[in-house]
């Protein structure tokens, strides 16, 4: 017999796949042990990859053992159908190419309805009690600075969050809303810092518009879970524009907070349902609630970092009405309280010192100190930078230095942070607080006047590509330069937040 003869065309063999897909058929096929075929086509339902742990706890099944999943996993990469890629702090992180999981995907399909669901089940289990490992309170700063590199929780997030979209995804296709509130609630933090409002929103929205089970059983939404989620859905809407809503919402959860005696979050709530007032043109009211939530604060317990978080919120809050107002020099000692107080809450600053220091950069600008405007601001973009800060907080940031380095002599470099700025507002679908808008219209057209429109558009264009990390790295740049109308700045450091809020200042290494 000729050679090859007797063998069908691979177009015959897989007929109906396209020819990309072919070869990964066939390599499929040629996993002939029944634990690999199992193993290989149940590492379908991961998106975006997974880790051993992973792999074990929601594969593991059957004729697949949890102890044999990692020498499965090797032998899967050995035949090019898993890439395994290590990770620089030691870890292995594993992978499909897309092809290969659609065709796993496909094998899996077949098997079953019951099976399907049972994966999808360990699925989302596995990622909820992941995020509430990593997570273990379910408020907003606790997390910041609890570790370096690769494990800082929000880079490990970073890693799963394509998985924990299934998992919502699959507790709304299964009503079961328990789970994904819970994450949702842990996961706040993390849609804030990476500017994932509206996600955020459409997942805690869907969620609590299921029916929920009450009383004690595991698949209850406790009172304080739903109080909570629509607080955070308010926050959403608040970044977004949606101002009415947002404020119905506080008021929702805030009256749910009353009830349960929830001191802590109800302070926080208040704090922002007052940023919303002002932001919907009732100074007096905003002023108000944010008086009452340093009141309820005072029945909390001031050695929790919670509590500290809460009061940097609603400092902050005071000092961008009280600078809206032009009473700058109180919006400076409030910005300058809530640092102190942001630094406190969580060992790296993070969002909260971030935000504070772009607040009192901001409020410098404008009493006309130029040069420690650039300070600051060089400071927050490099508590940005290491925290991987995107949304309305860098948005913000690179459109008030844009002002500076417009007032430093640098009009194109302005125009440059602009466009920068301009494309995080419309990637995280936030807007600019409405009393504000005027003020950096202004600022836009006296950059505008100093360059030709072909010079200005161009700038813009060049900030707009930049995707985060190159305008964070550009806006830095812009806060060393020497500036030829101001006097030339130190470094911007570590040691100069330390000297602002009065800390030990740290040893310098020699």
């Amino acid at each position: 017999m000729a050679r090859g003869e007797g063998k069908k065309p691979l177009v015959a063999r897989y007929g109906g796949i396209p020819l990309r897909r072919q070869k990964n058929a066939v390599l499929t096929d040629r996993v002939q042990a029944q634990p690999e075929r199992s193993l290989l086509q149940r590492l379908a339902v991961f998106s975006g990859g997974w880790t051993l742990e992973a792999a074990e706890g929601v594969c593991a099944d059957g004729d697949v053992d949890s102890q044999d999943v990692l020498d499965l996993l090797a032998k899967l990469t050995r035949k090019s159908l898993v890439i395994a890629d290590a990770m620089p702090e030691g870890a292995v992180r594993y992978a499909l190419l897309e092809t290969v999981r659609d065709y796993a995907h496909q094998k899996l399909s077949s098997r079953g309805s019951f099976e399907f669901t049972a994966l999808r089940d360990r699925h989302a289990t596995f990622y909820a009690a992941w995020v509430a490992h990593l997570l273990p309170i379910p408020l907003i700063e606790t997390w910041v600075g609890t570790a370096a590199g690769l494990n800082h929780p929000l880079l490990q997030v970073d890693a799963e969050y394509d998985n924990i979209r299934l998992m919502y995804n699959w507790c709304l296709e299964s009503n079961q809303p328990a789970p994904g509130i819970r994450v949702g609630i842990r996961l706040h933090y993390f849609a804030e810092s990476r500017g994932l409002y509206a996600d955020q929103l459409r997942w805690l929205e869907a969620l609590l518009g299921l029916p929920y089970a009450a009383g004690d059983r595991a698949d209850a939404v406790q009172p304080v879970e739903r109080a909570l989620a629509v607080f955070l859905v308010a926050a959403c809407y608040q970044r977004l524009g949606a101002y009415q809503e947002s404020r119905r919402r506080y008021e929702e959860s805030i009256v749910l907070l009353l009830e349960l005696g929830e001191n802590l979050p109800l302070a926080t709530a208040l704090a922002e349902r007052g940023l919303v007032g002002w932001l919907l043109g009732d100074s007096a009211d905003a002023v108000h609630q944010l008086h009452e939530s340093r009141r309820v604060l005072e029945q909390c317990d001031s050695s929790n970092p919670l509590t500290v978080a809460s009061d940097t919120h609603t400092l902050r809050n005071l000092g961008i009405i009280a600078r809206s107002e032009g009473g700058y020099e109180l919006a400076a000692e409030y910005f300058r309280e809530s640092v102190r107080r942001g630094l406190l809450a969580s060992s790296s600053g993070g969002y909260l010192a971030a935000r504070g220091l772009s607040h009192l950069a901001r409020t410098q600008f404008l009493q006309g100190d130029i040069r420690e405007a650039r300070r600051w601001f060089g400071e927050a973009l490099q508590i940005m930078s290491a925290d991987r800060l995107a949304g309305h907080s860098l948005a913000d940031c690179l459109d008030w230095l844009a002002a500076v380095a417009d007032a430093d002599g640098r009009p194109r470099n302005a125009a440059v942070l602009f466009g920068a700025a301009d494309a995080q507002w419309q990637a995280s679908g936030a807007i600019r607080y409405a009393p504000e808008r005027a003020r950096y219209a202004a600022e836009v057209v006296k950059v505008q006047a100093k360059l030709s429109a072909a010079e200005f558009a161009s700038a813009w264009a060049d900030g707009h590509a930049m995707g985060r990390e190159r305008a964070v790295d550009f806006a830095v740049q812009q806060t060393r330069l020497s500036s030829p109308l101001h006097e030339t700045d130190s470094d911007c450091s570590a040691f100069a937040i330390a000297r602002m809020v009065g800390m030990k200042t740290p040893r310098r290494s020699r």
